[in-house]
């Protein structure tokens, strides 16, 4: 029997081939109740699936106990809790437990939750009997507000006798990206060429800035004049959107002096006879 390593029941002696005492052919080993892993990781559309295994075979039940508990995720929001009693019948070495994540429309952080084991029964020993489940947020977040373009004022005025006037316009919040807009002078009673030089041009808002101007050349004359006005017109933002205040009107007030009046001297008038 010296050469024999198993004992009657089939399983390895612990000592092989060599003798022993036979103290070791009384009892079967105890198997280690462990989890697969310490850290699972699920998105919310999915269930978690958590493995728990037996290092050996065992002929007779054994059980542990498998509960759940928040850590950043909430049983009931993000996921439902479970408690209950892993069986593993005979020669049965794994089983796997479901734990149902809830999805939902809300963008957040990853959460996570803990399971736990205790309290086996027949296999004594525990492995790693906690482990973390980190649920990942699968929800997109809703695109950045795009910024809302406007002049800084409804009117402006100047004189002919300034050679330009300054526009203003702004955006109401900065962006990460670079914003452009179409600006086009557009005549009233002030003519282009006459009054004032007509600009067309694309403007570009780097990013992260939130204001920008544009110089319009005024054009002075001699003509006795009432005042004249045209429009400015934002059009085709990129990256931004027209506010409520996209259209200006410019005014431009005569400098010329009037003219004196004609003096015309009356005589009386004698008749005679």
């Amino acid at each position: 029997e010296s050469g024999i390593s198993f004992d009657l029941d089939g399983r390895p002696r612990p000592l092989g081939h060599a003798p022993d005492i036979g103290a070791y052919e009384s009892g079967m080993v105890t198997p280690i109740i462990s989890l697969s892993s310490t850290d699972y990781r699920v998105t919310e559309n999915q269930n978690a699936l958590i493995t728990l295994t037996l290092d050996s075979a065992y002929t007779d039940t054994v059980t542990v106990d498998f509960i759940t508990a928040d850590v950043s995720a909430t049983s009931g929001s993000d996921y439902v809790p479970i408690s209950q009693t892993i069986v593993f019948t005979a020669s049965v070495t794994s089983q796997t437990v479901t734990i149902p994540i809830i999805d939902d429309l809300l963008v957040e952080n990853d959460e996570a939750l803990q399971i736990t084991l205790s309290n086996p029964e027949n296999g004594r020993l525990l492995g790693i009997s906690e482990a973390l489940v980190t649920i990942q947020d699968n929800d997109t977040p809703p695109p950045a507000p795009l910024p809302t373009l406007n002049f800084d004022a409804e009117n402006y005025a100047t004189t002919e006798g300034e050679t330009s006037v300054l526009i203003t316009f702004t955006l109401d919040i900065t962006s990460s990206e670079a914003v452009s807009v179409q600006l086009t002078t557009i005549d009233l009673s002030a003519v282009a060429g006459a009054d004032y030089t007509a600009v067309s041009e694309t403007v570009v808002f780097p990013a992260g800035t939130t204001v920008q101007t544009v110089t319009i050349p005024i054009l002075d004359d001699t003509a006795v004049e009432g005042a004249e006005t045209f429009e400015v017109v934002l059009a085709n933002p990129q990256n931004g959107v027209l506010g409520l205040n996209s259209t200006t009107v410019v005014t431009i007030l005569d400098d010329d002096p009037l003219e004196p009046p004609e003096f015309v001297l009356y005589l009386p008038l004698v008749i005679t006879k």
